[in-house]
């Protein structure tokens, strides 16, 4: 009991944060938004029935998005697989005739990278397919 009554109060304190950022003109909205994740799972972490899997389920593909486009016969991209509008994979450079291909541009938390090593690498091949990969082992 005493752990939620802390998870409320400091929630409470985080609406004040929240504001300044948003009347800020300075301020970076990106601090908005780790604010806003990490005052949802301090929310998630009071009560189970505060979210459902299809809630959870949401809120993980809202952590980040990839531009893609459709092409007709091509072999100069790489594939991305698609189903239900959520990525599943990512295909080597080959003939395809009809499919999606990465468009290159992404929009993604800034909290996602933050236990990625800040080294060369590719964003796609080094980070994508892994996160991919953990996802499918939930």
């Amino acid at each position: 009991m005493r752990d939620k009554i802390k998870q409320l109060l400091e929630m409470k304190s985080l609406v004040n944060q929240a504001e300044n950022i948003l009347t800020d003109n300075h301020s970076d909205l990106n601090e908005f938004g780790r604010l806003l994740d990490y005052t949802w799972k301090l929310k998630r972490g009071i009560s189970a029935g505060i979210s459902t899997d299809s809630i959870d389920a949401f809120y993980q593909r809202a952590i980040a998005a990839v531009a893609i486009k459709a092409m007709h016969e091509f072999n100069r991209y790489g594939t991305v697989e698609v189903q239900d509008g959520q990525i599943i994979s990512f295909r080597e450079k080959q003939y395809c005739k009809d499919g999606w291909i990465n468009g290159g541009i992404y929009c993604m938390k800034c909290s996602i990278l933050a236990s990625f090593p800040m080294v060369k690498f590719s964003l796609e091949k080094d980070f994508m397919e892994k996160k991919l990969a953990e996802m499918k082992l939930k």
